[in-house]
């Protein structure tokens, strides 16, 4: 995470002109950080970008935090009127044909190991860090053959002491839609990866450049982090889950957080959005997913895409 915030604190610093918050009085933080809210502002960059930079601030200066005693009360509000004044932009949800479109791709291309984030990602509304720490031990053995239930997988697991975007352990997410196809003849090589490390054999910003390829094959935008925004989006519109259950499996702690996954058309717009050829070849791919899945089964076990 400290990676994560290491760009944003270094803007600061730079803007800042070196301030050093330990030295520098509480007005003087708070008109440095109100400055460059209103220098981001101006161009069009989007209030996110905002909340991550005093996010931070506070994790290099815990006094700035929540729990400390200092406040850059003049930064928050320009914060608030950044987002009054250019309300953020949600990512566009795709729909499940591009996903399992995507998973194919990669299984032609002989990445099969990389097409199960794709798989598994969208149903439990993963966020990119949640998919990439996945250990084998997070992936129940299958039901028995006759008795009911689903695959399931355990989020951020308690013993590692991981926790969710809002602070939430030991989640458990079943692979219940019943419009993902389960990645079952994968499973017996995820969880065959050896016990203590990630299941998957490549970092989140290779699965990112390999999606970005696939791009350039669909003519579709499928960045990992859009499968967070995607599930979710498919589940309301096809109204397989009412709101409360959404934000439950989501992990979302507020209701206002899920509301726009209520809205079908949004769902439709962003999949008629994309070119004719695009969709025709989506659709074309997504049928032949379960058959390039089951070929080479075995061989997939063998992890080939491991270092």
């Amino acid at each position: 995470m400290r990676r994560y915030y290491s760009s944003h604190l270094l803007d600061f610093e730079t803007f800042a002109k070196g301030l050093d918050p330990t030295l520098a009085g509480d007005d003087d933080v708070d008109g440095w950080l109100a400055k460059l809210f209103n220098a981001s502002f101006l161009p069009g960059r989007q209030p996110d970008y905002g909340e991550k930079v005093p996010a931070a601030f506070a994790d290099r200066h815990l006094a700035f935090s929540k729990a400390g005693r200092r406040r850059p009360p003049r930064a928050w509000r320009c914060l608030r009127g950044w987002h009054r004044f250019a309300p953020g932009r949600s990512r566009r949800p795709l729909l499940q044909a591009v996903w399992k479109a995507i998973a194919a791709d990669l299984c032609l291309r002989g990445h099969k190991l990389m097409a199960a984030p794709a798989l598994l990602g969208v149903g439990p509304y993963l966020r990119p860090h949640e998919l990439m720490k996945i250990q084998p031990e997070d992936l129940p053995p299958p039901p028995a053959r006759g008795a009911s239930g689903h695959l399931s997988l355990v989020i951020c697991p308690q013993n590692r002491g991981i926790t969710t975007k809002t602070g939430a352990m030991g989640d458990i997410a079943a692979l219940d839609c019943k419009w993902q196809l389960e990645p079952t003849p994968l499973w017996s090589a995820l969880a065959g990866a050896p016990q203590g490390k990630p299941v998957w054999a490549f970092t989140c910003p290779e699965l990112a450049r390999k999606f970005k390829e696939t791009r350039s094959q669909l003519g579709a935008p499928a960045p990992p982090d859009m499968m967070r925004h995607s599930g979710p989006s498919i589940d309301g519109a096809l109204q397989l889950r009412p709101l409360d259950e959404v934000r439950k499996r989501g992990r979302w702690v507020s209701r206002k957080s899920v509301v726009r996954y209520e809205t079908a058309a949004r769902l439709s717009k962003a999949w008629h959005d994309l070119p004719l050829a695009t969709r025709t070849r989506c659709e074309a791919l997504d049928a032949r997913l379960e058959e390039l899945l089951l070929r080479g089964a075995s061989r997939a076990a063998g992890g080939t895409e491991r270092r």
